[in-house]
């Protein structure tokens, strides 16, 4: 390999590792947050413009069962099979909801759209930006969660190797 191959690989490897890092803290940091009974300012606003916007992170997850979304949410052990579709995931939503309180629902709502949103996310972001996932992260951003230098770089921030 010539020495810019091997040095835009080597690039490419370590930041691929950060994304992996970055995204272990992320989803740390979502399954504390999503913990909260009541929604931050201005979630209703961010999950009418999720679902109006049908991005395909929210249509994946609409269709193939929300796993990690649930998995934040604490309603599904991690590994285990989700319901996927119609009557056993409005279940399993049901069940989750019964006897809570609005704002907590709307948390799980949230959640729900977060996890659709993390699930879409994957090591190719700093590389090839979303429109989705920069809006993603910029609410996470905005609800307090400090994005790593990876994440920055996937919102179009310019890291020093660019």
């Amino acid at each position: 390999m010539t020495t810019p191959v091997r040095s835009e690989r080597s690039e490419v490897i370590d930041a691929n590792r950060q994304w992996a890092s970055a995204e272990t803290v992320r989803r740390t940091w979502l399954r504390r947050f999503l913990a909260r009974k009541t929604p931050p300012k201005g979630a209703a606003l961010w999950i009418a413009e999720t679902i109006a916007l049908a991005d395909y992170p929210l249509r994946q997850a609409m269709t193939f069962g929300n796993q990690l979304g649930h998995e934040l949410l604490g309603t599904v052990p991690a590994g285990d099979h989700a319901p996927t579709r119609g009557p056993d995931l409005t279940a399993l939503v049901t069940s989750t909801l019964a006897g809570v309180s609005e704002a907590r629902a709307e948390m799980v709502t949230l959640g729900l759209l977060l996890g659709a949103q993390e699930q879409a996310t994957d090591r190719q972001q700093w590389r090839f930006r979303s429109r989705a996932t920069v809006r993603y992260l910029r609410y996470l951003e905005a609800l307090g969660y400090p994005l790593s230098e990876i994440e920055q770089r996937a919102c179009g921030e310019a890291s020093d190797a660019d």
